[in-house]
């Protein structure tokens, strides 16, 4: 997947959720949609990860850059900003 987004995205948008389960562990979840060339609407869901408490800013950005830099998307983010 990150190879075909890195093919076919110019520019991606990303949708971003942050919640606390019943144990009090938050999460962060990550989905991207980008048009491909065709321009069919592509949708991935790149990752629901743990978010380090206290869930600060400071956290839930490290969390979040932490995704964009596996996903390898980072200047693709920026160029839909």
């Amino acid at each position: 997947m990150v190879e075909q987004i890195g093919k076919e995205a110019i520019s991606v948008a990303l949708t971003a959720d942050l919640w606390t389960d019943r144990n009090r562990k938050g999460f962060l979840g990550i989905t991207c949609s980008y048009i491909d060339p065709e321009f069919i609407l592509k949708e991935v869901i790149l990752a629901i990860e743990y978010v380090q408490y206290s869930h600060t800013t400071e956290h839930i950005a490290e969390c979040f850059e932490g995704i964009l830099k596996k996903w390898k998307i980072r200047l693709k983010y920026e160029k839909g900003s």
